[in-house]
């Protein structure tokens, strides 16, 4: 009765999200829910699938619903299930996201029966997650497979298990934002792809980089070798925007990477996540990106500690040693680390303003926003800052609000 007055109420469906919660659902629940998907679904076109069963359950499912256009996976494991589901929908999809805990094999993309492999020719989201131990055996030739046409984001987290670049063939003319997890294999990736070199062709607009949880990969960082220089700098030029998580490499070799190299004399956006900086390494970092006119990183603690100088006196030294420092930087999103002084973050933000002459506009979290006003108001009366205390109170009554600073959020496009 209950499914027949939806039925009644709604009886043309073009889009159905479900969850089911709990790791061991009531029986009489399970049944219903069964009963009650298996009746939705029979007229329905269009429609997404969140699935958050227990593998028992939906190993038990009556249904193989097909012709799905959006599919959103996530809990324990991929189950049989989930595999029958993507490969029967392969054809339809136009978004996938599958972000499941445990993966044993990263084939399952790709297997479609015996005689073929699956592609998706409308898929334009592909959000994935594989662990460090999901291998890539099993599968028959992919060297001549073109599985995502269409693709427009990819969002790749945790590791990338694949030898080749297939989630890069024949897309050039419509992938636009890319999410990675930078390792070995993926450098040789960009190396060799024509998805990442810059071109009329290109659409890429926006790409990510974030170091995962293994050696190599963090030496690669710390390290700084020249080949991943030449690799970032390739990035770099390819896309205007772009969004870097360097982990723990040292200040000198971040600041090396976007000063020797050539290609980044373009980037506009610029986003460094999980690294707080010193106003010395902005400034520097802003003196080797002429165009850069957004910036999203954190300042660290202790900035003016050096030589144990004054801070205003300080900030004077370095006002009349370099100005300006980049004509086209606008707009900062920042906020101080833990233990760094109030008085010392709104005097950083200030001289880089100071020494910025476009600049406009700076985003911070809410609870430290009124604390920055004070502090950047008194400011004004100091030196280098007194001679701009026009502009500079201009700037102050423009602070925006920034929810998940240096966070990497925006990249997370739906389309």
């Amino acid at each position: 009765m209950f499914v027949r007055r939806v039925l009644t109420l709604a009886p043309a469906f073009t889009a159905l999200s479900l969850e089911f919660g709990g790791s061991r659902p009531d029986t009489h629940l399970t049944l219903l829910h069964q009963t009650f998907l298996t009746e939705l679904l029979v007229g329905a076109d269009k429609y997404a699938l969140s699935d958050t069963y227990t593998v028992a359950y939906v190993n038990d499912f009556p249904i193989v619903p097909g012709n799905l256009v959006r599919l959103f996976f996530r809990g324990a494991a991929l189950s049989l299930f989930h595999e029958a589901l993507i490969r029967r929908n392969a054809l339809s999809l136009e978004s996938l996201v599958v972000t499941m805990a445990i993966v044993d094999t990263s084939c399952w993309i790709f297997n479609s029966s015996a005689d073929s492999l699956a592609i998706y020719p409308l898929l334009k989201y592909l959000r994935v997650s594989f662990p460090s131990n999901a291998d890539n055996y099993g599968w028959p030739d992919i060297s001549d497979l073109v599985p995502f046409p269409k693709l427009a984001a990819l969002h790749m987290n945790g590791y990338y298990p694949f030898k080749d670049g297939v989630f890069f063939r024949g897309n050039r003319s419509s992938l636009r934002y890319v999410t990675l997890p930078f390792n070995m294999l993926v450098r040789d990736i960009i190396g060799n792809n024509d998805v990442f070199a810059y071109g009329r062709s290109n659409c890429l607009r926006c790409i990510a980089i974030s170091a995962v949880a293994r050696q190599d990969t963090i030496d690669l960082f710390i390290g700084g070798t020249r080949n991943i220089d030449q690799q970032l700098s390739q990035i770099a030029a390819s896309a205007s925007r772009l969004v870097y998580r360097p982990g723990n490499a040292a200040r000198k070799d971040l600041i090396r990477v976007f000063s020797f190299q050539r290609g980044f004399e373009r980037l506009e956006h610029l986003e460094l996540s999980n690294r707080p900086m010193a106003v010395r390494d902005v400034a520097d970092l802003l003196s080797c990106l002429p165009r850069l006119s957004s910036l999203n990183c954190n300042l660290c603690k202790n900035v003016f500690t050096a030589d144990r100088v004054d801070v205003d006196e300080w900030l004077g030294k370095f006002y009349s040693r370099i100005y300006p420092l980049n004509r086209r930087f606008k707009s900062w999103t920042t906020q101080p680390s833990q233990g760094m002084a109030l008085r010392h973050f709104a005097r950083g933000v200030m001289l880089i303003a100071v020494l910025c002459p476009s600049f406009y506009f700076v985003r911070m979290q809410q609870d430290i926003r009124a604390a920055f006003n004070r502090e950047a108001a008194w400011a004004t009366f100091t030196v280098p800052f007194k001679k701009y205390a026009a502009r500079l109170r201009d700037i102050v009554l423009r602070v925006g609000i920034a929810d998940g600073v240096a966070s990497g959020a925006g990249m997370e496009l739906d389309l």
